[in-house]
C-alpha cells in the first residue's frame, strides 16, 4: 500500500493537480458540487441543469459528496463534452453512512472499480467527511464506530485500486476536520493531533496519498481574543490584514491553520510530516443576517485566499490544486445557523451573487479588490 500510496501522490504533484489551461483563472483550486441538500427535486434533469451551469463556468476541478450517482457522473461527462472542455477531473465521496460497509468488506469496495472504469475524469476517492468531528461534536455511538472503522475502509478501498487497469493513478484521502488538532497541554505554540484521534489517524496514514482537512476561518471572525483590537482581529481572519498577526506573524488565519496543521503531522511522525497536505473545503457564507457573513466579506476571504496561495503550496507543501472551495451553489434545505444555506459562490438556482461570482470563477477572477 505505502509504495502505491507515495507514487501516485508524487505523480499528482509534478502533474500540477487540478491545473487547466482551459481555466487557468482558477487553476489553483477546485469547488465542492452538491446538490442534496436544495429544497428542490434532485431528479435527473435537475443534475443535468446544474451540471451545464459548472461546465459554463469552465469549473474542471470538482469535489462531489457521492461516489455512485450515475446519472450525476453522466450529466457531467456530457455538458463537458458538448461545452469542448477537454479537462475535467473530480473527486468522488465515499459518505460517512457508507464508511462501515467498505471496512467490513472488500468487496464492497470492488464496487467502486466500475465507476473508475466508466468514468476516466474520477481522479480521487475521499473516504468519510470529517469523521473526527461529525456535526461539529467529537464522535459518539455510531459515529464512533465510523471513526474506528475509518482506517480499514480507507485500507480496502486502496486494495481495490491495486493492479487494476481502472485503479491507476487514483489517489486516496481522509477529510478531517481542522479540530482533528488542537493545543498540547494548553499551548497554542505547540500544536498536536489530539489524542484521542491520534491512534485512529496514525492507523490510516499507510494508505492516505495525502492529507486532507477542511479549515473554516468564518468561525473565528467572532472569536477576538481578550486584548486584541476587533478590526484587526477580523481583519486577519479574512486574510485582510495590513501586517502579518500571531505568533509566529502570518498573514491570515487561514495559513495560520495551515501553519498549525503542518506543524502537527511534523510532530506526528517523519511519515507523516512528508504528506503533502490537501484543504477539501474551505468558504465564506454570504447571507447578511448571520455575523460576518455578507458578499463583500466573502469576495474578500476568496481574493485573499487566491493572493496567498501559491505561497502558503510552497511553504506548507501543499497539493497543487487541491483547495476545495465550498461550495459551488447554495443549499436551502441546510439548517442551524442563518449561514448554512448560504456558502454558494451562485445562488440555489445556478445565477451569479453579483459582487463574488465574477471575481472567484472563471473566466472573469479579479485580483483587484472593491
Amino acid at each position: 500500500m505505502g509504495c502505491h500510496s507515495s507514487k501516485n501522490a508524487d505523480a499528482r504533484a509534478v502533474s500540477g493537480g487540478f491545473v487547466s489551461d482551459e481555466a487557468s483563472a482558477a487553476s489553483s483550486y477546485g469547488v465542492n458540487f452538491s446538490l442534496s441538500l436544495m429544497n428542490i427535486t434532485v431528479d435527473k434533469a435537475a443534475k443535468e441543469k446544474y451540471a451545464n451551469v459548472a461546465a459554463g463556468y469552465k469549473l474542471t476541478s470538482l469535489k462531489l459528496w457521492s461516489w455512485n450517482d450515475t446519472d450525476l457522473l453522466d450529466a457531467l461527462s456530457s455538458a463537458y463534452t458538448a461545452a469542448g472542455l477537454k479537462k475535467l477531473e473530480v473527486m468522488i465521496m465515499v459518505p460517512q453512512d457508507e464508511v462501515i460497509a467498505f471496512a467490513d468488506s472488500a468487496e464492497k469496495a470492488k464496487e467502486l472499480l466500475p465507476i473508475l472504469s466508466r468514468y476516466h475524469f474520477v481522479r480521487s476517492i475521499a473516504v468519510g467527511n470529517e469523521p473526527d468531528f461529525p456535526g461539529g461534536n467529537p464522535p459518539q455511538g455510531k459515529d464512533l464506530e465510523i471513526f474506528q472503522k475509518l482506517p480499514m475502509a480507507v485500507a480496502n478501498v486502496q486494495a481495490a485500486l491495486q493492479g487494476s487497469p481502472p485503479g491507476s493513478g487514483i489517489v486516496v484521502t481522509v477529510p478531517f476536520s481542522n479540530g482533528v488538532v488542537g493545543p498540547n497541554n494548553g499551548d497554542w505554540g505547540d500544536v498536536i493531533i489530539k489524542q484521542a484521534n491520534k491512534k485512529v489517524v496514525e492507523a490510516c496514514m499507510p494508505n492516505l496519498d495525502f492529507w486532507a482537512f477542511n479549515p473554516y476561518p468564518y468561525f473565528s471572525f467572532e472569536g477576538v481574543p481578550m486584548g486584541v483590537d476587533k478590526t484587526t482581529w477580523q481583519d486577519w481572519v479574512l486574510g485582510n490584514a495590513k501586517t502579518p498577526f500571531g505568533s509566529p506573524p502570518l498573514s491570515s488565519m487561514l495559513e495560520s491553520q495551515l501553519y498549525n496543521m503542518r506543524h502537527a503531522l511534523d510532530k506526528l511522525s517523519k511519515s507523516a510530516g512528508s504528506k503533502q497536505i490537501a484543504i477539501t473545503e474551505t468558504g465564506w457564507p454570504t447571507e447578511p443576517s448571520a455575523v460576518g457573513a455578507s458578499i463583500a466579506n466573502a469576495r474578500l476571504f476568496y481574493q485573499d485566499m487566491r493572493r496567498d496561495l501559491g505561497r502558503m503550496t510552497t511553504t506548507y507543501n501543499l497539493v497543487p490544486g487541491y483547495v476545495f472551495l465550498f461550495e459551488l451553489f447554495d443549499e436551502a434545505k441546510k439548517t442551524g445557523n442563518p449561514a448554512e444555506a448560504h456558502w454558494g459562490l451562485l445562488n440555489q438556482d445556478g445565477t451569479p451573487k453579483l459582487g463574488l461570482t465574477e471575481f472567484v470563477l472563471p473566466p472573469s477572477f479579479s485580483a483587484t479588490k472593491p
